[in-house]
């Protein structure tokens, strides 16, 4: 099976942590604004992180999904962004006919009423995901701001995966990519990785998505 998605209204923020939130985690004053430009970088950097690692997309967009080549016929049908309120599937097509479906809500699975069998080519139109920040689950913030600390604390050592560019009150951030999948990968614990980045991947286990 093969499925194609293209999103007709992104999310207006990605991060799932707000600055607020970073800075509490961090001890940083939360009525202090030198960090903010960083720390909005990392915060979008670590978001972006935890999505890759559970191969999902988690704030809410609105999406137009299509399954083709279903080979096997199959009871049941995950949609790619989730979770997905009833109310939030506009329309369910196959093969150019709306028909009757069930949906589990945390798991964005679809089961057809009379008990059937997904077999043909089907659009599912429905908006899917967490509304950011206030629906992110507790457990997938502190995973993300448990990346976010450690490459914050990271730029304050100095540390070689990291460089940054001062010009007059403009500060950019970036990392190196080969020295940080050198570090990801020599981790002392045979996982690969850092204490704090295998302690997210823990937290992560139940939020990420199986793929064929």
């Amino acid at each position: 099976m093969h499925s194609s998605i293209v999103v007709t209204k992104p999310a207006p923020d990605p991060a799932l942590v707000t600055l607020y939130e970073a800075k509490v985690a961090l001890k940083i004053p939360t009525e202090s604004t030198d960090s903010d430009e960083m720390l909005r970088f990392i915060i979008l950097r670590s978001s972006d992180e935890v999505q890759t690692l559970c191969s999902r997309v988690f704030p809410k967009e609105e999406v137009i999904e299509t399954f083709r080549e279903i080979v096997n016929p199959i009871t049941r049908l995950p949609l790619s962004r989730y979770p997905v309120k009833p109310e939030d599937i506009f329309s369910i097509v196959v093969d150019g006919t709306e028909i009757e479906y069930d949906v589990d809500v945390n798991s964005g699975i679809l089961t057809l009423y009379n008990g059937g069998f997904w077999a043909e080519t089907v659009v599912a139109t429905y908006a899917g995901g967490y509304e950011i920040p206030h629906e992110v689950p507790p457990a997938l913030k502190q995973a993300t701001l448990m990346m976010a600390k450690e490459a914050y604390y990271s730029t304050q050592r100095g540390d070689s995966s990291i460089r940054q560019i001062t010009h007059k009150e403009s500060r950019i951030v970036y990392f190196d990519p080969s020295t940080m999948i050198k570090a990801m990968n020599s981790g002392s614990s045979g996982g690969g990785g850092s204490a704090a980045q295998n302690a997210a991947k823990s937290l992560l286990q139940r939020y990420t998505r199986l793929t064929a």
